[in-house]
């Protein structure tokens, strides 16, 4: 692998050009927000202008823009499942009063659920996931008789199991793939785990095989993030054999991931770590017997809050508990001496601090542009930004607000983007009986994308972890029930496990869905 030519691609593509070396360079955007003086502000979804959506959605070759207006959207005025269009770079959103945890609502209608199992979690803002989701499994932390652990249950709630090991609560929790049984998880001490799932081929019973388990290091913080490569030749792969991937890197597409504690982030190379622990022939490590496995990347005495692989590996994004984001190159094969290179620093929400960073990615698209797009989140997510990473512009603004200024609770949002395609973002509120629904528009051609559709949905108790792993558009009012996708979320009572139909006039989701409650 040609690293400088990996380099300079990258500098192409971001439109550095060489220099002397120098300290990269920190932006800061601040976006404007609701003027009340401008005649042309609009309120809620003015449909006079809905062809800014049909063309952007239609992905046709007159591109078109949303306004730089700002538009403000009281949900009291719109019903349960409405569809909403968003026509400007400037979006409010009010919540609706019935989602309050102190309306008597009885939820949405369009969401249908029942009890598969119940535990009391506690209602808090988490950093990471307390649930993950595939094709066959969905797994999720809880604390059993004799500790910390995650029980994973097949899709059909045919077997589960424990998965032990932890000594404090979970802080993240992944699955590499949805069609994979690779689960990655780490505990608030930084114990970080990657098991196997497969059943048993005698009793069908599921069986949680230990794949590697690394110590904590010798300090470290509670809050901890996993984030695996979303790598595009999965897409390509009916069924995925995970220990041949892990085994065999000259056949497959490296096995990466990045993990973070502290001011700290490691890329691991997954295959390297694999091929240590069949020559050892033991799975618990120290950090200091796998150096040849993983890359770090200090943010400089600041915490990070959150990181993004790009879908190729090349690029990692990391923001910190300050008002940074950072972008790294680094080799995907993690093979090399070579020192990850700092590529840009910007400040996205100005001086507050960064809650969110996720990458908008279509990964399915026949392409070798990645990393194109960018959102970030602020004050628990209560901000929302779409960047693009050619100019650094920010292209939308996205503002949660509570019902009333007399509300006592903020939003606190729990995100979730649609995988491999990034058309689809899920938002929920765990202060508020709320899932929230975005379409999105990517457009890597004119170097564009929005959020341009919303429809929310009241629940019966506010979620505080989310997930979902694919979704099918139907156009116009289709009623196949073959085309379905899966979300996951969680509230803190009960277990769930339903089908839920959004439908509207511009195109329906079917989705088979597993939550997790809050009373």
């Amino acid at each position: 692998m040609d690293f400088n030519f990996i380099s300079n691609n990258l500098k192409e593509m971001l439109k550095i050009t060489p220099a002397e070396p120098t300290a990269p360079q920190v932006m800061e955007e601040v976006a404007p927000g609701p003027s009340s003086s401008d005649p042309n502000q609009q309120a809620d979804g003015d449909e006079k202008t809905a062809d800014v959506v049909d063309v952007l959605a239609g992905g046709d070759n007159n591109h078109v823009a949303p306004t730089n207006d700002s538009q403000i959207i009281d949900l009291a005025t719109h019903a349960d499942g409405s569809f909403i269009h968003l026509l400007n770079r400037n979006i409010v959103i009010k919540a609706s009063p019935q989602t309050e945890t102190t309306s008597e609502s009885k939820g949405s209608s369009k969401i249908k659920n029942a009890t598969v199992t119940k535990f009391e979690w506690e209602r808090k803002y988490q950093m990471g996931n307390l649930l993950s989701l595939t094709n066959k499994y969905f797994s999720y932390a809880i604390k059993g008789i004799n500790g910390f652990c995650v029980r994973v249950m097949t899709k059909d709630n045919s077997t589960r199991l424990l998965l032990k090991g932890m000594t404090n609560t979970v802080a993240d929790m992944s699955f590499y793939d949805p069609k994979s049984s690779l689960l990655a998880v780490v505990d608030c001490d930084c114990n970080f785990f990657v098991f196997c799932l497969k059943n048993d081929v005698f009793t069908s019973e599921a069986i949680g095989d230990l794949i590697l388990h690394i110590k904590p290091p010798t300090t470290s913080t509670s809050n901890h993030r996993i984030n695996w490569i979303a790598n595009p030749d999965l897409n390509k792969m009916d069924q995925i054999d995970d220990i041949g991937l892990l085994s065999n890197s000259e056949l497959y597409p490296p096995v990466l991931l990045v993990l973070t504690y502290g001011t700290y982030a490691e890329i691991w190379n997954l295959n390297t770590a694999y091929s240590t622990r069949e020559k050892m022939g033991r799975c618990v490590f120290n950090r200091d017997e796998l150096k040849t496995a993983f890359t770090t990347i200090d943010n400089e005495d600041v915490l990070v809050s959150d990181c993004e692989l790009s879908p190729n590996g090349s690029v990692l994004a990391l923001s910190g508990f300050d008002d940074k984001v950072k972008c790294w190159q680094v080799d995907p094969q993690t093979e090399t001496e070579t020192e990850p290179e700092e590529l840009h620093c910007w400040k996205p929400h100005g001086d507050v601090q960064v809650s969110a960073l996720k990458f908008l990615d279509n990964s399915t698209n026949d392409t070798d542009v990645f990393w194109r797009f960018v959102m970030t989140g602020c004050n628990k997510n209560r901000e929302l930004k779409i960047w693009c990473t050619v100019t650094w512009n920010c292209l939308q603004t996205i503002q949660f607000d509570p019902s009333s200024e007399l509300c006592e609770n903020l939003p606190e949002l729990k995100i979730a983007v649609s995988s491999p395609t990034s058309e689809f973002l899920l938002v929920s509120d765990i202060q508020r009986n709320v899932l929230y629904a975005f379409r999105t528009v990517l457009n890597t051609e004119h170097e564009y994308a929005a959020f341009v559709t919303l429809s929310y949905y009241q629940l019966t108790a506010p979620i505080i972890s989310l997930d979902f792993i694919s979704t099918i558009v139907q156009n116009g009012k289709s009623k196949n029930k073959k085309n379905k996708s899966r979300n996951v979320h969680l509230h803190n009572d009960e277990w769930n496990n339903g089908e839920q139909r959004i439908d509207s006039d511009g195109f329906s989701i079917s989705s088979d869905s597993v939550s997790l409650v809050s009373s």
